[in-house]
């Protein structure tokens, strides 16, 4: 089920200028304009049941559906050990107050699940998910428009792990948003259609199997060994008791988490750090991606040289009710994700 595309740095960067250069030149403000230093919306942990129905995965090109026939919005779709979902649909959308669209066009933003039940790594690229309205037309993604943190990023998804998040777009006021189609595989041309159509009374809704085995892990203060590199978790804080500068104040029904890392390279060659290669993982599997404003002390770009080390603090924001369950660490390049467990 690998995935074949560019090298990850490359598409994450890539992705984050087209995103830039797209928001400036359809709404005249900069991407990095969005983020609001005071409201988020809650990312609801959706928790969908086993699969009633079957796994829902046939391989099919395109693939539509659990079993290859219709489906609606909430359905849940299978392919190549991954599974899918369209959750809700705004339109418009609620965008950052910054954020200025031009006259005749408006923003919608689609809800969207991702999970990797395969026994290989997948690479999520939010970017890859077009918009189709009622007339076929197609849009891509927009990035950075809506409030702090609510989009869904671009992130490696092992085996077990899910993501979710919201994905904006923006298109011509009479048009009404329809499909949403994520391409799974670029090489063999695999995609997945999503129905944004709410589903009709009576209609039972396509389930597939998202459950879940926790993995065993290193506790806390314990080193998780991969490609010749350590991660080391040290201490768990609710950064907000620090006093930091850095943070802005959670929405209602979130919180802030800062982790205390440590790398080290014992044997491997130097190595670049970059931070969006950390995410904070709870017991449910959902990854979150690491803030680029958070505690004081973090980690800044480097180098990772042979024999030495990088400390300091990530900080992450998540849902209030979330458990945690690890902090990892994915080497640039690496096929080896570091995982180490938060209990003691």
């Amino acid at each position: 089920m690998r995935r074949k595309s560019k090298l990850a740095m490359y598409i994450f960067l890539n992705s984050l200028l087209l995103a830039s250069l797209a928001c400036t030149l359809i709404t005249g403000t900069p991407a990095g304009k969005a983020a609001s230093p005071t409201a988020r919306p809650t990312p609801s942990e959706v928790q969908p049941t086993p699969a009633s129905r079957g796994q829902a995965d046939n391989g099919s090109v395109p693939t539509d559906g659990a079993a290859g026939g219709e489906n609606y919005l909430g359905d849940y779709v299978a392919l190549n050990g991954c599974f899918f979902a369209a959750l809700e649909v705004q339109n418009p959308a609620a965008v950052d107050p910054g954020a200025i669209v031009k006259p005749g066009m408006k923003y919608v933003a689609v809800k969207f699940i991702v999970g990797n039940q395969s026994r290989e790594r997948f690479l999520f690229i939010d970017t890859d998910a077009k918009l189709l309205d009622s007339d076929g037309k197609s849009y891509s993604a927009i990035g950075g428009v809506m409030l702090r943190g609510a989009e869904i990023g671009t992130m490696y998804l092992d085996p077990g792990e899910r993501m979710q998040g919201w994905i904006p777009y923006v298109i011509p006021e009479n048009a009404q948003p329809a499909v949403l189609k994520y391409t799974v595989d670029i090489a063999q041309k695999q995609y997945v259609r999503l129905s944004l159509t709410p589903p009709p009374a009576g209609h039972s809704p396509l389930s597939v199997d998202t459950s879940r085995t926790p993995p065993t892990l290193p506790k806390l203060g314990g080193d998780a060994k991969a490609a010749g590199y350590t991660l080391r978790a040290l201490r768990v804080e609710d950064p907000s008791k620090t006093n930091s500068p850095h943070l802005y104040k959670p929405a209602e029904g979130t919180r802030f988490v800062a982790v205390e890392i440590k790398i080290a390279n014992i044997g491997a060659s130097a190595i670049a750090y970059e931070d969006f290669h950390i995410g904070l993982v709870d017991t449910n599997g959902f990854v979150y991606m690491v803030e680029f404003f958070g505690r004081e002390g973090n980690i800044p770009p480097g180098d990772i040289q042979p024999d030495s080390s990088l400390q300091g603090w990530v900080s992450f924001t998540i849902p209030a009710d979330s458990r945690l369950e690890s902090v990892k660490w994915i080497p640039s390049y690496s096929e080896d994700s570091l995982w180490v467990g938060f209990s003691k």
